[in-house]
């Protein structure tokens, strides 16, 4: 699937992805209207932003080239971040300004990292592969660590077809906030619970 910057000063630049099938990309229309919505409500610029299970980076890059300042892309496999690199000299090249960067290792691991290298964040997308999606849920929803380091962000899950919120434990730091449908993706937006 062809992935491309939709919007910002980056829009229309096309993004590096796998050859094979492993990363799923957010598709154009739920994206369009996913940065649309956050774009009148949240705003992008000056913000920090990580991109959980990043893939190539195409969440993150988004909001880079909608103007914020720092985008962190958490990705675990070592070609996926490779790509993601790739693609951001392209949106550099094009003019965003944004400090980009690309953690390599898994998102529950690194999640103590994280807390050390982006400090206070504004937005984080979380976007797990839908096969071990409850999973990963579950452990980052139950995480106290990872609900004081995202305490006061505005949290995007993208949630698979079907997904029922009972399929998920451990959401003592979290509750879940609107439900928001774009195309065929849906994503919940969670709000810490102090």
């Amino acid at each position: 699937m062809a992935m491309k910057i939709i919007g910002g000063v980056a829009s229309g630049i096309s993004l590096s992805t796998p050859k094979t099938k492993d990363v799923r990309p957010t598709g154009v229309r739920a994206k369009k209207g996913l940065f649309d919505s956050l774009n009148s409500s949240f705003g992008f610029v000056g913000k920090t932003v990580v991109d959980l299970f990043a893939g190539t980076g195409g969440l993150g890059l988004e909001a880079a080239s909608r103007g914020a300042e720092r985008v962190y892309l958490v990705e675990k496999v070592a070609a996926h971040c490779r790509l993601a690199e790739e693609n951001i000299a392209k949106i550099v090249k094009a003019g965003v300004e944004a400090r980009v960067e690309v953690v390599q290792g898994d998102v529950i691991s690194v999640s103590s990292r994280l807390m050390n290298i982006a400090g206070t964040v504004d937005l984080i997308f979380v976007d797990p592969p839908y096969a071990k999606f409850a999973n990963f849920y579950s452990k980052l929803l139950s995480d106290a660590r990872f609900a004081e380091w995202a305490e006061g962000a505005v949290v995007v899950w993208e949630q698979p077809p079907g997904f029922r919120m009972e399929e998920i434990s451990g959401k003592q730091f979290w509750q879940a906030g609107n439900i928001r449908k774009f195309a065929q993706t849906s994503f919940i937006f969670w709000n810490g619970i102090a």
